[in-house]
Parts: C-alpha cells; sequence; structure tokens
C-alpha cells in the first residue's frame, strides 16, 4: 500500500562508508538514497565546510543515458540561483570514474517527514509553504526549465526566525523546455513517462509534452497534502495511483477538513486535469492565494 503517497523504490545499499574521499570531500555518512544517487554528507577537507555529495550508483555508471541525465542536473542546478533552490558548490568525477555533485548541505527535515511527524498543516500554513514555493519555481520556468518531480521529499525545510526556509532540491529529472538549449541527445522524448507517480500530471503520465502547468499540478499535489495529511489519490500500486491520476477527480479538501471555499477552489484548479484549466503560471497561483489570503482576513 502506498499510503503515504510516495513511490517506493528498491534503493541500492550505499558503497562509500566514514572516511571515504570523492573528490575533497570526506565523507561522513550516508544520508538519503533514491533509485538513481545515493547523497552523502560529507566535509571539504580544506575549508571544513559541511557539504551534501550526490554520487552515481557503482551499477549505473556504465549507463550513458543515466550519465547525460546525471551532467544535465550539474548543468541545470549551477545554472539556477535562487535562494530557495539548493546551490551547486561543484562537481567531479570520484576515482572509479563515477561523477558526483556537491551542494550546499540542508540541516533541516524534507516536507514529507514534517507532515508525517507533524500532521497535517493549517490552512496558513500550507498557504505560505505554496507560495514561497511559487518564487523558486518562477526563477526555474523562466530559464526554460521544468522540475517535473515537484513533490514533499524534494523541499527541504530549514528552521529559521520561526519559521522555515524552503530549499527546492533535486533536478534529475527536470526538462528543458528549448530545443535550442537542450542537449541533441535528448534524456526524454513524448511517449516515455518520467517521475513520481503520485504526484504527475496526467500529460506526464501519458507521456506527453510538459511545460511549467505540470509542475502546477504537483504544486497542487502537495497543497492538497499539506492540507489533509495526504495526497489526493492513494493506491496499492503505481500504476493504480497513475489512473487515478488520469481519470478521477480527487475528493474535496473540504469533505476531509475545515478549508475555505477559495482555498480549496485553488487546490482543485491545479489539480484539473487537461493543463489549460489550470493556472498559467506559477505567478498567477500566487496571486490567487494572495487574495484569498486577504478575503481570509
Amino acid at each position: 500500500m502506498l499510503t503515504g503517497g510516495e513511490h517506493r523504490l528498491i534503493v541500492p545499499a550505499p558503497d562509500l562508508g566514514p572516511g571515504a574521499l570523492v573528490g575533497d570531500y570526506l565523507v561522513e555518512q550516508a544520508h538519503a538514497g533514491g533509485g538513481f544517487a545515493t547523497v552523502y554528507r560529507a566535509t571539504h577537507i580544506e575549508t571544513r565546510r559541511i557539504v551534501a555529495v550526490k554520487l552515481l550508483h557503482l551499477g549505473l555508471a556504465g549507463s550513458p543515458k543515466l550519465l547525460r541525465r546525471f551532467y544535465r542536473e550539474v548543468e541545470l542546478v549551477g545554472r539556477l540561483r535562487h535562494p530557495n533552490i539548493v546551490e551547486c558548490l561543484g562537481f567531479g568525477e570520484h576515482t572509479d570514474g563515477r561523477p558526483y555533485l556537491a551542494m550546499e548541505w540542508l540541516d533541516g527535515a524534507t516536507l514529507s517527514e514534517l507532515v508525517r511527524e507533524r500532521g497535517r498543516l493549517t490552512v496558513r500554513d500550507a498557504v505560505r509553504v505554496i507560495r514561497e514555493l511559487c518564487a523558486p519555481l518562477d526563477a526555474t520556468h523562466a530559464i526554460g526549465v521544468v522540475h517535473r518531480d515537484l513533490k514533499a521529499s524534494n523541499v527541504i525545510a530549514v528552521p529559521e526566525h520561526g519559521w522555515y526556509r524552503l530549499t527546492l532540491v533535486d533536478f534529475g529529472i527536470a526538462k528543458l523546455l528549448d530545443p535550442e538549449v537542450a542537449d541533441g541527445a535528448a534524456l526524454t522524448t513524448v511517449g516515455v513517462r518520467v517521475g513520481s507517480p503520485h504526484c504527475m500530471a496526467p500529460e506526464q503520465i501519458r507521456g506527453e509534452a510538459v511545460d511549467a502547468r505540470a509542475d502546477i499540478y504537483a504544486l497542487g499535489v502537495l497543497f492538497y497534502q499539506l492540507l489533509t495529511g495526504a495526497p489526493p489519490f492513494i493506491g496499492a500500486s503505481a500504476d493504480e495511483v497513475e489512473d487515478l491520476h488520469l481519470s478521477a477527480a480527487p475528493p474535496s479538501p473540504s469533505s476531509i477538513v475545515s478549508v475555505p471555499a477559495s482555498i480549496e477552489s485553488i487546490v482543485l484548479t491545479c489539480l484539473e486535469k487537461d493543463p489549460s484549466r489550470r493556472f498559467g503560471t506559477v505567478t498567477d497561483l500566487r496571486a490567487a492565494l494572495g487574495r484569498a489570503s486577504a478575503d481570509q482576513g
């Protein structure tokens, strides 16, 4: 059962232990892993700065497609400069030839961890989270990039001044929209599904071309999860969840918790099956949230 809405992958065990050297970084411990790479907490051997080092799994190093995907992430994170997007500190190759990406260390919890520990957020806090995530997404879309894997586990919340600094991470499957900028050997093509089942827009599930509105759909999934404590669609398998995204109407948030009608309307607009019925940009979404918040006093 995908009770938390997250698609669980079989993740290889970390192959580096404490004391291993990756470039100029000394590994302290494995921090997180996915089907693609492991993120290690490490320290720069000269500056002593704590960083996150993302290293491709050993068994995947021979795949040209995955290597291109990794270097695409390096390129995109290096181009994206925003206080709410993880900072790229450098990249290189491990002694065994695997590429790595060094990023700022974020000493916080993911939004999925916060919801799991605290339960659903208040309407006010959920609105604040979504409004603040609009800024880094706007910066991302402005340079022709769609994240395509926006979800609670890809947002790190670092406690700061009684609230959180929210940081968007993991651009491993981000999509360049401009064909003049995109690599000639495309990493993804129409007809190929890429993303996490519980937060993918219908057009993404169908393998169709995507634009910024796919991220807006994912924001709607996240908004729903923050408000109710669970994503709109939960199933026994990834295929079942995808089918629900394609054909089922999400239960109204107000049928689960008390949510103002203006906020519920925004959530459901984000979750429209037809991209043309969603907000066209995150700027439009943020403006709607501002108006709804003002109406609530």
